[in-house]
């Protein structure tokens, strides 16, 4: 059993005549036992918790409770007494050896014979720094290592919770490779920081590395820092900034308050749009497959095919924004409809409206209360059908000859990563496009949105704006690759069969099939021999 007569029993002086005085503090020496062989003793230093003194011994070689560790050290609290006392050791760290890892690198902390309790200081009534010098630390990546060398590491303890915080600041993420490469600047796996520690007025810790920079020696010192993350809510109420006032409480006993600071965080509204589109169908071949337009018709299914164009606002954020959005949709083109809309746009999120309503289903075939008057093309269009080369016509809000219903939508509190889709239903009108098979159309609707303002007492410095399109095409097949109705097909098959069977007749009537086939080499030995075999027959 080690036995340590305290050293704040008694001072020795030390003068140059080489006379060394003792004097004694106590009536008696306080005496504390520990492990043998376990350097109790090696550190000390006076503890206070609550209203009672204790005192701290490290044991830098005893063996602790930690799996696969030997002779790990440990710190020892003993109570202050003239008598003395049992001693108990204090649990910092529990665990074992430990591994690390993170991307490709792999990190293991060594703790056999690390010499934990080389130095312990009291630092508050409820924390306790302790160090151990020779902690070994090792990175490898990849087949490489940087070898296992003893950083040191020392712990500050807050014996009220359990909790523990690890100052170790020679700790590297290279290996042998990188150092070399590097000329082994700034290398400090040597460190063996914590063979001394101070704290100091201000509450910082002060740690001795004499193994840094190869041995020469380097004092640590560590700034304790730390970030604040804060949640705070009802953002929108904010006029234009938020206070936090703060200030910092250590565990010091000397100077723990620092003086309180207002910070002002100033609050930005600020917001992200996209908006996109697209067509259903994207485009419509004619002629349409069993279809016959109406010129009059009584119901949208006798106008034609549906046409939907779709439109999303989305919000990428971050504030909620109040928007407008508004599409311009094709209707007419020279007076004559092309796409019948015949109803409202009105989608979740959203509240749409036309500012000229009697542009929405004129002839209400939406009820089938009526049948629709529509104008014809004037003559002079319709004789020109073979006259003229086919052309693609750009139907768009833009141009004087186009008929345009325009939509407005009012967007509320459209909130980040939230979209607002509009959708424009339209009948795409038969009859007019059959009246011009020499045309293609290219039928574009158009979107544009506005920001009105944010969702929040703070306002963007500049309120977003965006456009985009739409187009359906309308086509007709090329020149040359019009579809053959079945009833020609049908038909010129049995004018066919007619013709061969009149060309039949007119051959036989003619005998054609009765005709006497010219005598040929193989009939005259064929005649010849029957007459040979006749004379035969006779002679017998």
């Amino acid at each position: 059993m080690a036995v340590c007569r305290c050293v704040y029993v008694c001072v020795l002086v030390c003068v140059w005549s080489g006379v060394y005085v003792c004097l004694n503090l106590l009536d008696e020496a306080s005496v504390f036992s520990g492990p043998t062989g376990s350097l109790f003793g090696f550190s000390a230093d006076f503890h206070r918790i609550n209203d009672t003194a204790f005192v701290l011994i490290g044991a830098p070689r005893a063996n602790s409770s930690q799996s696969g560790v030997r002779e790990g050290g440990g710190v020892f609290l003993c109570p202050w007494s003239p008598r003395g006392g049992a001693c108990d050791i204090i649990d910092f760290d529990l665990k074992g050896d430990e591994d690390y890892s993170s991307a490709s690198l792999l990190y293991q902390a060594s703790k056999s014979q690390q010499w934990f309790g080389a130095s312990v200081r009291s630092v508050s009534n409820t924390h306790i720094l302790a160090c151990a010098p020779l902690f070994h630390w090792n990175v490898r990546r990849q087949g490489a290592e940087s070898g296992n060398t003893p950083v040191g590491n020392c712990l500050l303890l807050d014996h009220v919770t359990g909790s523990t915080a690890p100052f170790s600041p020679c700790r590297g993420s290279m290996v042998e490779e990188d150092y070399k490469r590097m000329s082994y600047r700034n290398d400090q796996r040597y460190c063996e920081v914590g063979f001394s520690s101070d704290i100091t007025k201000e509450g910082r810790v002060v740690l001795g590395a004499p193994g840094g920079f190869y041995f020469q020696g380097e004092w640590r010192l560590l700034l304790l820092q730390t970030g604040l993350l804060f949640s705070v809510g009802r953002l929108e109420e904010v006029e234009s900034h938020i206070s936090f006032n703060l200030r910092i409480r250590s565990k010091n006993t000397v100077n723990p308050n620092s003086n309180e600071v207002t910070v002002n965080i100033q609050v930005k509204a600020e917001a992200t749009l996209e908006i996109r589109g697209g067509s259903s169908p994207p485009e419509v071949l004619l002629p349409l497959t069993d279809w016959q337009p109406a010129m009059h018709p009584g119901s949208l299914q006798e106008v034609g095919p549906l046409v939907e164009h779709v439109y999303e606002l989305r919000n990428l954020g971050p504030s909620a924004v109040n928007a407008r959005l508004t599409v311009d949709f094709p209707s007419t083109w020279r007076h004559h409809f092309l796409l019948y809309l015949f109803s409202n746009a009105t989608e979740e999120s959203l509240t749409c409206h036309a500012p000229n309503a009697s542009q929405i289903d004129p002839f209400r075939l939406a009820d089938n209360s009526s049948v629709a008057v529509v104008p014809e093309f004037s003559q002079q269009e319709e004789t020109n059908t073979h006259s003229q080369d086919r052309e693609t016509v750009h139907v768009n809000c833009s141009s004087g000859e186009a008929g345009c219903v325009r939509i407005v939508c009012d967007v509320m509190a459209l909130g980040r990563g939230f979209s607002a889709v509009v959708r424009i239903s339209a009948r795409l009108w038969t009859h007019t496009l059959t009246q011009t098979p020499y045309l293609n159309y290219e039928l574009v609707s158009s979107a544009s949105y506005d920001v009105i303002n944010a969702s929040s007492r703070v306002q963007p410095v500049l309120l977003p704006s965006g456009h985009t399109q739409t187009q359906t095409s309308v086509l007709w097949p090329p020149d040359g690759e019009k579809e053959v109705p079945i009833g020609y097909v049908v038909l010129s098959i049995i004018s066919g069969l007619l013709l061969l069977g009149l060309l039949c007749c007119i051959f036989w009537k003619l005998g054609f099939f009765k005709r006497i086939r010219p005598p040929s080499e193989d009939d005259d030995d064929e005649e010849q021999l029957a007459e040979e075999s006749q004379y035969a027959e006779m002679a017998e």
